[in-house]
């Protein structure tokens, strides 16, 4: 029985850890791609990092402020794209993925 509960746990830790990985790794996909655009304004920045293992100079990993001017959104798209952060809850994760 001991082993059981031993290579369940173990087998738990390392899909954590193998989530975590790819919570980074979407991050750091969000920062140079989408983050153009988009925005994370009702994220928290400080616990996003925390719970990802980033440093808050980490690669420049800002995810609330984008790097396009409302001006020239409103006169390539017609409007400001979406904030992200809604629309994960709203509509879902899988949703942002497609």
């Amino acid at each position: 029985m001991k082993r059981w509960v031993l290579v369940i746990f173990f087998l738990l830790l390392s899909c954590a850890h193998a989530d975590r990985a790819q919570l980074k790794r979407g991050a750091y996909v969000f920062k140079n791609y989408c983050s153009g655009c988009h925005a994370l304004r009702y994220m928290r920045e400080a616990r996003m990092t925390h719970d990802l293992g980033l440093t808050p100079g980490d690669d420049g990993m800002d995810f609330t402020h984008i790097s396009m001017p409302a001006a020239d959104a409103r006169r390539w798209f017609g409007r400001m794209p979406p904030d992200l952060s809604l629309t994960a809850r709203v509509r879902g994760t899988a949703w942002l993925a497609a």
